[in-house]
């Protein structure tokens, strides 16, 4: 064990001294963890800019337009008169939708003939189409509700209501409460980079420890190398958690789900050494660092979306769901989003967490096969 210790403090101290190890371990996490975010800052999108434009003028389709205006997505725009000048605004940026109601459009109400309200969103954006279709689609159900409720008022007095909607629908939002990216995305490409950083830094310290032709102390033993450099890398995987996740999605994001920070650390303790492991194996497979770089950037894209954050692994062909098996960041994007984001019990994530252990196992001696090859030069 001392022998580990020493080792452990000399890969540290050695770190420290490589500036394209600090910019790769250190700034590269902290950049990323500001600008990735962006997108997805608000969460939810709000107050969307569309253009309404009301051929009638009449109360009823004031009262609509009203309607449209006080809907948490819409934001109505009356600065267009015509159809022509309000799709130059919608090509310029300026709006993002479209809603036209038509001549006669309470007269045809009133006269129960079926009216049209035509809504045009720009689905160039799948935000902006998602929410200005849904919000049109809400106030002008309930506004046509509302139309149906006074007319059933003469007959069934204060029972229209009842009357036009017998059965109300009540919705419960299940694990993404707030129904934004923010609590969900965000998580997801923390625990990628996570491993894509840890995998592509040790890959680029073990070549350059190769190229440098030097070798370890006889005293060092093969399993002390494994051991020390997964100590090494388990610092800097628990330092990412607590940057990413500790502060950055809590305080500075504002995550309302950050709950089980015991658990989740508890969680990546074998996330983070199988990482380590299956990166210190691959590395036994290239002679130099020009080699590795351009796999270890064809593969990123792959292995993020086979993780299953934004593809649900369940729709996935077979070939990668056999894959992924395989894949730390599939078990461990799985134990944070349950234990830290849905706040689940430990014992959701269970099968992960043992999945993890045998990926351990299973790198572990794979790993120290390719140090055992080499040694006792440094790798």
């Amino acid at each position: 064990m001392d022998k580990i210790l020493l080792l452990f403090k000399k890969e540290i101290r050695a770190f420290m001294h490589d500036k394209a190890m600090v910019s790769l371990l250190i700034v590269g996490p902290v950049f990323f963890s500001f600008f990735s975010p962006m997108p997805y800052k608000n969460a939810i999108v709000r107050d969307i800019p569309v253009a309404v434009i009301d051929n009638d003028h009449t109360y009823y389709s004031r009262e609509l337009a009203r309607m449209l205006d006080a809907s948490e997505e819409i934001k109505a725009v009356y600065d267009y008169r015509d159809f022509q000048s309000a799709k130059d605004a919608l090509i310029a940026k300026k709006v993002h939708g479209i809603i036209v109601i038509d001549n006669d459009f309470q007269r045809n109400i009133l006269r129960g003939v079926p009216e049209e309200v035509k809504v045009y969103a720009d689905a160039g954006y799948m935000s902006y189409y998602k929410y200005v279709s849904s919000g049109a689609e809400k106030v002008i159900g309930t506004f046509s509700a509302g139309v149906e409720i006074q007319e059933l008022e003469p007959e069934y007095g204060k029972q229209a209501a009842i009357t036009r909607a017998p059965v109300t629908l009540v919705t419960r939002n299940l694990y993404n409460v707030s129904t934004g990216y923010l609590e969900y995305i965000i998580p997801a490409n923390y625990t990628n980079s996570m491993q894509q950083t840890l995998m592509s830094s040790l890959c680029i310290w073990a070549f350059g420890r190769r190229s440098s032709k030097k070798r370890y102390k006889k005293i060092f033993k093969p399993f002390d190398i494994l051991m020390a450099r997964a100590m090494t890398f388990l610092c800097f995987g628990l330092g990412y958690f607590l940057f990413l996740f500790g502060f950055m999605y809590k305080f500075f994001w504002e995550g309302v789900n950050a709950h089980n920070f015991v658990g989740a650390l508890v969680f990546l303790l074998p996330f983070y050494l199988s990482v380590t492991f299956l990166a210190t194996f691959i590395s036994g497979f290239f002679e130099d660092k020009d080699a590795i770089s351009p796999v270890l950037v064809v593969c990123s894209m792959p292995l993020m979306f086979s993780a299953g954050g934004s593809w649900p692994w369940f729709m996935m062909p077979g070939a990668i769901r056999f894959f992924r098996l395989f894949l730390p960041n599939a078990y461990g994007l799985d134990g944070i989003l349950k234990i830290f984001v849905m706040d689940a019990p430990f014992s959701a994530a269970l099968r992960s967490f043992i999945s993890l252990w045998a990926l351990v196992l299973l790198y572990g001696y794979l790993a120290y096969r390719a140090i055992k090859k080499r040694y006792p030069h440094m790798m």
